[in-house]
């Protein structure tokens, strides 16, 4: 079985790029795939909204014994069918580690995840050009990234994909999503699609209200089917995946 990587990824923070990750990874469970969520940005953010400790499990077990040049054992550093998104869960550790993660690490661990025979794993980034993130991106079969009505956003997103194009980052499997996305906001998404020769593949609705009260309590959008938030969420998903 060949395990399918998705990115997601943005130019900058606070954009809903963690939320979007979640939703994503429950998404592809409740379409009977198995499914892995690896937190790999910086500062995380999956590990608060599932409220489990990274200091002792995840990332940072793995990344002390690829220090010990040891084979590692993602089966003791995996939260197993986490009971918020429904899959199985790897959470990031601390920033100053994950600085330290280089392009050996991060080939050496997705080898060893290919090995464990998932159909989909979801990988939440951060907004930095790091060696790291460079490295997925080059791995990944798709990325999803997350952009926002915010003229600033618009501006960063259009240089990062200047810069991930003479990285050699295959503009065809990039899939653009405009978060937060309102109607009364006056935004020429046209006008972004010609200044940085990007497609917006989708919008998601403005409910960071709701979110947050969600994750307060422990869960995600997609969990509340009856909302228009998650209804909007599922089409957008069912469009995207089913262009590959």
């Amino acid at each position: 079985m060949s395990s399918r990587i998705t990115a997601i990824t943005s130019s900058a923070g606070g954009v809903g790029k963690t939320t979007v990750a979640l939703n994503v990874a429950s998404y592809l469970k409740n379409q009977k795939k198995r499914v892995l969520l690896i937190d790999l940005s910086l500062y995380g953010g999956v590990d608060v909204v599932v409220r489990k400790s990274k200091k002792t499990t995840g990332l940072g077990s793995l990344y002390s014994l690829f220090e010990q040049d040891k084979p590692l054992d993602i089966n003791k550093a995996i939260i197993f069918d986490d009971a918020t998104i429904g899959c199985d869960l790897l959470i990031n550790t601390t920033a100053l580690t994950m600085e330290k993660m280089n392009c050996d690490f991060v080939d050496q661990l997705f080898k060893t995840i290919y090995l464990a025979d998932y159909d989909e794993v979801i990988v939440d980034t951060s907004s930095e050009l790091s060696e790291r993130n460079s490295k997925l991106f080059q791995l990944s079969d798709q990325i999803l990234y997350i952009v926002t009505q915010d003229v600033s956003v618009c501006w960063r997103t259009i240089k990062h994909m200047e810069i991930l194009e003479k990285l050699q980052i295959d503009r065809g499997k990039i899939r653009t999503v405009m978060n937060r996305y309102r109607k009364d906001i006056v935004f020429n998404i046209a006008e972004l699609e010609e200044e940085g020769k990007i497609i917006v593949h989708g919008t998601i609705l403005d409910k960071k209200s709701e979110i947050t009260n969600l994750h307060n309590s422990g869960k995600i959008s997609l969990q509340n089917s009856i909302s228009k938030f998650s209804r909007n969420l599922k089409k957008l998903f069912d469009e995207i995946w089913r262009c590959e």
